[in-house]
């Protein structure tokens, strides 16, 4: 999960093929349902003589939790040879080739994509934790741009903090526990306010950084605070 640029839920739609800086990239355009960490994109690469490039899926309309770095890794890092990525803008490529895309059948999740092979007990645990994971999202729904409307509409700010359009708004949903939990985070490279699904880690900042938790079904906010103070 920490080496991975984007996590996600996704269905494979259609089998494509491209040449991205002279290099022959096979893959899958995929439909997002779920934004679990980072940015997506709009195709798995799966292959092509590149690093990680055998994630052992897909099948067509097929959904798969995936653990991914953006772009497609087309040398392999242990030969000396580590250079961006390519196709940064529309690839993703899975991070730990069959052990990065996981087959979502239903409410559970299947180890791994490739037919007969099996976990070990470490492989069985974090299969549990997966499925877990799955089950969470699919059952709950992402909170609306309006939760974020009237969260935004009603924060007050702690004493010390910049006005709410010096931030960019940083999110992550706790769908188990009903909580959005959020960083608002100054832009002090004049970049534009904007909201972002992905926890970042901060550990100091001042009012720079704004710590917050709120609670969806009751319109309120559990604690605000700045980066320096305890949420207590």
């Amino acid at each position: 999960m920490a080496e991975s640029d984007f996590i996600g839920i996704v269905v494979t739609e259609s089998r494509e093929e491209f040449i991205v800086d002279g290099f022959a990239i096979g893959g899958w355009s995929i439909r997002v349902e779920r934004v679990l960490k980072g940015r997506a994109a709009t195709m798995l690469a799966v292959d092509g003589g590149g690093w990680g490039s055998s994630p052992g899926c897909c099948e067509q309309g097929a959904r798969y939790l995936l653990f991914s770095k953006r772009g497609y890794h087309v040398f392999d890092p242990g030969a000396g040879s580590d250079p961006p990525p390519v196709g940064t803008d529309v690839f993703v490529s899975p991070v730990d080739g069959k052990f990065g895309t996981l087959r979502v059948v239903e409410d559970r999740v299947e180890w791994p994509a490739t037919p007969g092979l099996t976990a070990d007990p470490d492989g069985r645990v974090a299969l549990a934790l997966a499925t877990r994971l799955v089950r969470r999202e699919l059952d709950t729904p992402m909170p609306s741009e309006e939760v974020l409307d009237r969260l935004e509409a009603s924060i007050e700010l702690p004493a010390g903090a910049h006005r709410l359009e010096e931030y960019s708004r940083i999110y992550a949903s706790d769908s188990a526990a009903g909580t959005i939990v959020g960083f608002l985070m100054r832009d002090v490279g004049g970049r534009s306010s904007r909201r972002i699904w992905e926890m970042p880690r901060v550990f100091d900042g001042g009012c720079d950084v704004v710590r917050l938790e709120y609670v969806v079904a009751d319109d309120r906010f559990h604690w605000v605070a700045c980066n320096e103070a305890s949420p207590d």
